[in-house]
């Protein structure tokens, strides 16, 4: 039972007696299927159905009992003297034709001079080479097909049903659907071919550049993915995937050695194709290890097509990663074209590091459309923001991407709290009060902490800043000691002495800067220290005005009101960014 469940694609850890992977009847967060490997049966304590092989086929598949049997018989190459079950007869001649198809397009592909279109398409991107041993390439003629499926018995109204032929408008007659184009077999997660992904070969093809299989009984396009069989196996093992938007861009991902690798067939991804891929998952779609590597064209379409991923698969933005595919000049591109251009070790090093998670991609999208130093930019990115992270369901993602807004925006945290929630917005006073309670520089005082983090992983940026406003060693209230190793360690250079702990946390404390925008973020960083402190020292000369006035000597507080009116007009110059 276990290996044709992880044939079909699950994976499995061991807990005591039973082995334990997500469902794959129902949908679920975390792993309730158990197998027992003894027995040979199965429980789900999630959904409650159980029993042995040949009822959880009946269930994966919606098969009666004898085209379970019939199912199973065939995997295991057991010979049935039973009568054909009627629905399981039909599906397994539709798979017939299929596999009939792609293996004549898989024929012709390989008949082909080297200077056919087909052939010269792929050379052109440097894929040729690995078309020869890539079982799924093929070519369509301008015809054959049909004439060797109906010699091999099957009726017109099969090849249609399989996706293979239409009937023509004008006479009714049967047509074969892809004609003088390179094709890709689209499997099932076992490897049987379902369907075909067409691309159009000659200029005078008036049809769609793409021409992919219409819904069949074996091909739905919103459940199928492109690879998924050959990259189940790498997949598993390293428990990260890369989808990809095209045919040839899974080619070449394959090609540079990123096996794996798979494309959505000609849809948008959605929830189903995301719940295929968490059965891959060895610990469920909780686990944090599990890696969904979006690999989308850095151009409007593919910020789209994240958007859309973001939107409709809340389900595993915890797992859902995005590398955005561009060129050295920043302009877009695509995993085939970048590998054409740069080759496999610059395409390999792109997908494997330039990584940032959907949401904070989302969000740092949207921040780069405004001028965040403006009022107006604020307000239309802190809009955004709350549209955003309205659809993050995870509460420590949630609060750690307010926090990210928050820094980009310059507004301390509990306003800004206050502000991407969708039902209120405070009043002055509140904001006021809320803002006060954030601002006093302590032990544990987070900007503190990320000026020093800043000294250690920008030191010679955060000098010039440190310079430049004029500060020094007084301007930090807590930890002076520390403060004052780290503004000499940062001066010399010998640089840090990563031994020591203290130094060693304060540089992998997230500064949440971009860095492609490093300079304006480190600004930001001091600026806002600055403006804390200086609100700081207002609010404590403000508690001194209460107290006077409180106590009815109206020439102490005429004496104290001219001093903290110096004092301020010291302190703005002091603190002033």
């Amino acid at each position: 039972m276990l290996t044709y469940l992880e044939k079909r694609g699950m994976t499995f850890r061991q807990t005591g007696m039973s082995w334990v992977a997500l469902c794959p009847v129902h949908d679920e967060r975390s792993p309730s299927f158990h197998v027992k490997p003894e027995s040979q049966t199965f429980h789900c304590f999630g959904c409650g159905i159980s029993g042995d092989i040949f009822a959880l086929v009946m269930a994966m598949d919606t098969l009666s009992f004898p085209g379970a049997v019939q199912e199973l018989a065939e995997e295991t190459g057991v010979e049935l003297k039973i009568d054909d079950d009627p629905e399981y007869k039909q599906r397994q001649r539709l798979l017939q034709i299929t596999s009939l198809s792609s293996q004549w397009y898989r024929r012709n592909y390989i008949d082909l001079p080297l200077t056919h279109p087909a052939k010269e398409d792929l050379s052109l991107r440097n894929l040729y080479e690995h078309s020869i041993t890539d079982s799924t390439i093929g070519f369509a003629a301008a015809s054959g097909l049909l004439q060797i499926l109906t010699s091999r018995g099957f009726t017109k109204e099969e090849i249609v049903s399989a996706g293979m032929a239409y009937l023509s408008d004008k006479d009714g007659s049967l047509r074969e659907r892809f004609r003088n184009r390179l094709i890709w077999t689209i499997t099932d997660i076992q490897g049987r071919p379902i369907g075909f992904s067409a691309r159009r070969t000659f200029d005078n093809d008036t049809g769609p550049k793409f021409l992919n299989s219409p819904q069949t009984e074996l091909y739905n396009k919103s459940k199928a993915l492109m690879g998924l069989s050959d990259a189940k196996k790498t997949i598993v093992q390293e428990q990260t995937v890369y989808v990809v938007e095209g045919n040839a861009d899974v080619t070449a991902m394959k090609a540079a050695g990123i096996l794996n690798t798979v494309a959505s067939c000609g849809t948008a991804f959605g929830v189903e194709q995301a719940n295929m891929l968490l059965h891959l998952s060895k610990l469920g779609r909780d686990s944090e290890k599990f890696k969904i590597i979006f690999c989308f064209d850095g151009d409007v379409a593919g910020l789209k097509a994240a958007r859309a991923v973001f939107e409709s698969n809340k389900q595993i933005h915890l797992n859902s990663y995005v590398v955005k595919l561009e060129n050295p000049d920043s302009t877009a591109t695509d995993p085939c074209d970048y590998r054409k251009d740069y080759g496999d070790a610059a395409l390999v090093s792109l997908v494997s590091s330039a990584q940032s998670n959907i949401v904070e991609f989302i969000l740092v999208e949207e921040l780069k459309k405004v001028d965040i130093k403006t009022p107006e930019g604020q307000s239309a990115f802190i809009n955004k923001a709350r549209e955003i992270l309205s659809l993050v369901t995870d509460p420590i993602q949630y609060s750690s991407y307010s926090r990210k807004v928050a820094f980009w925006t310059g507004i301390s945290y509990s306003e800004i709290s206050t502000m991407l929630r969708p039902q209120h917005r405070p009043s002055r006073i509140q904001q006021e009060a809320q803002a006060a309670s954030n601002i006093a520089p302590t032990e544990g005082n987070p900007f503190e902490n990320q000026i020093m983090a800043a000294f250690i992983q920008y030191p010679k940026e955060s000098l010039a800043l440190f310079e430049k406003y004029n500060m020094d060693e007084t301007f930090f209230t807590a930890r002076t000691e520390l403060v004052e190793k780290v503004i000499a360690q940062a001066k010399s250079s010998d640089g840090f002495d990563f031994s020591n702990p203290e130094f060693s946390i304060l540089s992998h404390l997230d500064l949440m800067i971009i860095e492609s925008r490093k300079e304006y973020g480190l600004e930001l960083l001091f600026k806002t220290f600055l403006k804390q402190l200086h609100a700081h020292e207002i609010a404590k000369l403000n508690a001194r005005i209460a107290s006077v006035s409180g106590s009815g000597n109206d020439s102490d507080a005429a004496s104290l009101f001219e001093e903290i009116i110096a004092e301020q007009d010291r302190l703005k110059l002091k603190y002033s960014a």
